[in-house]
């Protein structure tokens, strides 16, 4: 297991604002490789119908989603921005694949602790 677990906001943010934004982010944590649970990304983006509900998906891909949809639906350069977006998330495959971002599924002896620090924290899904 990598040293860094990526929560959804860090993989976004790097993920969607920069083409090189995981060169960055790994960098800048002076690792070669870190990793996130499959609900933060399971690259399930493309396993449902387009106009289908978003719930069952993890995290990154609702996000990424939303910005297909906002790139189709939204005019010049408001739909630009969002396209721009889904370009720069290309990297996130490459890195996949690569192995240096890499999906980690939760340990069924760790889920009683992320319940725990959900609540105690008052984490919940982002929606």
């Amino acid at each position: 297991m990598s040293k860094f677990v990526l929560d959804t906001v860090v993989l976004r943010v790097f993920a969607f604002a920069l083409p090189q934004g995981i060169n960055i982010l790994l960098s800048a944590l002076k690792t070669e490789s870190a990793c996130f649970s499959t609900e933060v990304y399971n690259q399930d983006e493309n396993s449902l119908p387009p106009n289908a509900s978003d719930e069952e998906l993890s995290e990154l891909a609702r996000g990424l989603r939303y910005a297909q949809r906002k790139a189709q639906t939204l005019p010049g350069l408001q739909g630009q921005r969002f396209q721009v977006r889904l370009l720069n998330a290309i990297q996130l495959t490459r890195h996949i694949q690569a192995g240096s971002l890499f999906i980690e599924p939760l340990e069924i002896e760790e889920l009683p602790r992320r319940e725990r620090l959900r609540e105690l924290y008052g984490i919940g899904r982002a929606w």
